[in-house]
């Protein structure tokens, strides 16, 4: 049996590194972790346009109908290159209403998720460290009041999909009144967090969100997992190439202050 990678896996991942290389050199990384605004909308456009946004999304929406896996292989590089882009909070969200939405959410919302022309997010974080579907407290309804915590680039998202309670699944529109998006300051300065205060907002439940909902969980943290597998095998090459240099190659204090 072969647990390699395919050509066209390795293809993906080869594409995705010469476009971080090219489109997000080091000056322009280091500019964007100094601003600490998250996600850039001009290169997700350039990633939605070779066809990332839709990646795991049915072909008869727009997709690619490719797998998890594939959603991880991306993950790993983005972290490899750090690449500021909302790519985790929108391929939950859609995987969310692939797996758990009516035909009609799934024709109103995946071909725009598709193509990139509306950015979602995922809404499933609460108070006290609830993750998880079991865990999530926000009583569910039509109209949704209460907070979420660290949701990925919702600040810049058209439609959150908001864990509830019960393991249950929302559509909420993010420029609803009802709802406020308050920027918070994570570790990594390339990944834009914020916490979400509904109040009476218009939602919109998922009629399948009991079996959606752990799968998107679990590929919540597949895809985690790659991103930090491709930061730490970025920086252990780093280290490698560095104590591989004779000392005077390398760089001095006064040089690097």
């Amino acid at each position: 049996m072969d647990f390699g990678l395919s050509e066209e896996q390795r293809l993906l991942q080869a594409t995705i590194r010469g476009f971080a290389e090219k489109e997000c050199p080091l000056p322009r990384l280091r500019e964007h972790f100094e601003r600490g605004d998250g996600s850039d909308t001009v290169l997700w456009k350039g990633l939605a346009g070779i066809g990332l946004a839709g990646l795991a999304l049915p072909e008869e929406h727009g997709g690619s109908d490719l797998e998890v896996l594939d959603l991880a292989l991306v993950a790993e590089v983005l972290g490899e290159s750090a690449l500021p882009v909302p790519f985790l909070g929108h391929v939950l969200a859609g995987l969310a209403i692939a797996w758990g939405g009516s035909p009609q959410q799934r024709a109103s919302w995946l071909p725009r998720l598709a193509t990139g022309d509306a950015l979602a997010s995922i809404a499933f974080a609460e108070d006290g460290d609830v993750w998880h579907p079991e865990e999530w407290r926000l009583a569910s309804g039509e109209r949704l009041t209460g907070r979420k915590r660290f949701a990925p680039d919702a600040a810049s998202a058209d439609l959150l999909v908001v864990g509830t309670a019960g393991g249950g699944l929302a559509l909420v529109s993010a420029r609803e009144a009802g709802v406020r998006v308050e920027r918070t300051q994570g570790l990594d300065r390339t990944r834009g967090l914020a916490d979400v205060v509904l109040d009476g907002a218009p939602a919109e439940a998922l009629p399948d969100a009991a079996t959606a909902a752990p799968r998107v969980r679990d590929a919540a943290c597949a895809l985690l997992a790659a991103d930090a597998l491709g930061a730490a095998w970025r920086l252990l090459r780093m280290t490698l190439d560095y104590v591989g240099t004779s000392s005077s190659e390398r760089p001095s204090h006064s040089s690097r202050a």
